[in-house]
């Protein structure tokens, strides 16, 4: 199972935008920093935490409050989105010629003969008059200004 290095700096990159992306979601389930990590129903009223799976940004709720990074949480998130997404790539690979070929030739198929092509009808296609309807027979109604009385 070897993974190249165009996979793991895609992974890496995505898994730090995923990070980002979190930072604008309330975390109520998870407070604390890394040492003392606590798991609660009711969040602590007065302090904001945010980010998943961990929280990496703490504000404490009161007008003109600057948000605080916790670095070591921002830091293993990063590294838990891109481990996430390394093994799915490494569970659900993109299947290659290769592989599609191996499939084929285990298969055994047998050949099958081919319809025969039928010739195309021939029809005639003629273009109406002008003034004429489509219609075989009919004729478009006059206006009443073309009319002679």
């Amino acid at each position: 199972m070897c993974v190249d290095r165009s996979t793991l700096m895609f992974s890496f990159v995505i898994g730090l935008a995923i990070t980002l992306l979190t930072s604008m979601l309330t975390n109520n389930i998870i407070i604390g920093e890394f040492p003392n990590i606590r798991f609660v129903s009711i969040p602590i009223i007065g302090v904001m935490y945010y980010g998943y799976p961990l929280p990496w940004l703490k504000q404490v709720v009161m007008p003109g409050a600057t948000r605080e990074m916790i670095w070591a949480h921002l830091l293993i998130n990063i590294i838990y989105w891109w481990g996430l997404l390394v093994l799915i790539k490494v569970l659900y690979p993109k299947p290659t010629e290769k592989a599609i070929g191996k499939v084929r030739s285990a298969v055994k198929m047998r050949p099958t003969k081919a319809p025969a092509k039928r010739p195309a009808k021939r029809t005639k296609s003629r273009k109406p008059a002008k003034g004429k309807s489509k219609r075989k027979g009919r004729r478009k109604p006059r206006s009443p200004r073309s009319t002679r009385r």
